[in-house]
């Protein structure tokens, strides 16, 4: 091993270089891999993994998926509630104007163009289409009704993870020495870039 205070920065920006390549190359193969993973591991599963040698490396798992509702688009739901639900909502004011210009204005009177009229939807009717909504995994009203403008469903969850063990580092490169490790996964040609014509 060379001296670290005789290394050229030549020579360090190589081995950042290198490393940095083999990193990116080890991603790639990772997120494939996830990828696939996710496709034969249902949702909520774990699995451990040893080494051949029966050492830990670690354990894969898929979370589970997470359903929830939201609103995003708060004026086309509330237009939507007051005709559905006209007791659950209630009119409103909302301030458009500066605040200079909505105290000027205040101060000399009534300038109707500073405010919008809105309507408010009650929090309980809020709270019962969003909590409907989750628990169907779709729009959802209290009497049924799936289409609600503004209301979204987000699905988060069900990625692939795996969480090394606290020694999968060192089964990992007794694998290595052993000859067991993957290599080939990292050696193999990448496809061919395409090549744009001229």
């Amino acid at each position: 091993m060379s001296d670290p205070n005789t290394v050229t920065l030549e020579e360090l920006a190589s081995e950042l270089a290198q490393l940095k390549a083999f990193k990116d190359r080890v991603d790639g193969r990772y997120d494939a891999l996830r990828q696939r993973v996710s496709q034969k591991l249902s949702a909520g599963s774990r699995l451990r993994v040893d080494s051949p040698a029966g050492w830990r490396l670690g354990t894969v798992l898929r979370e589970d998926i997470k359903v929830s509702a939201r609103i995003a688009d708060t004026a086309a739901f509330a237009a939507w509630a007051a005709k559905a639900y006209p007791d659950a909502t209630q009119p409103a004011f909302e301030i458009t104007g500066s605040e200079k210009e909505v105290a000027e204005a205040l101060y000399l009177a009534g300038a109707t163009h500073l405010v919008k009229s809105v309507t408010v939807v009650a929090d309980e009717l809020r709270r019962k289409v969003l909590d409907l909504s989750t628990a169907n995994g779709a729009p959802m009203a209290p009497d049924g009704e799936a289409e609600i403008p503004g209301v979204v469903i987000d699905r988060t969850g069900g990625t692939v993870k795996c969480q090394t063990a606290p020694d999968g580092g060192a089964a990992a490169l007794e694998m290595l020495a052993d000859g067991d490790l993957l290599l080939d996964l990292l050696t193999a040609p990448e496809a061919e870039p395409e090549r744009r014509s001229a």
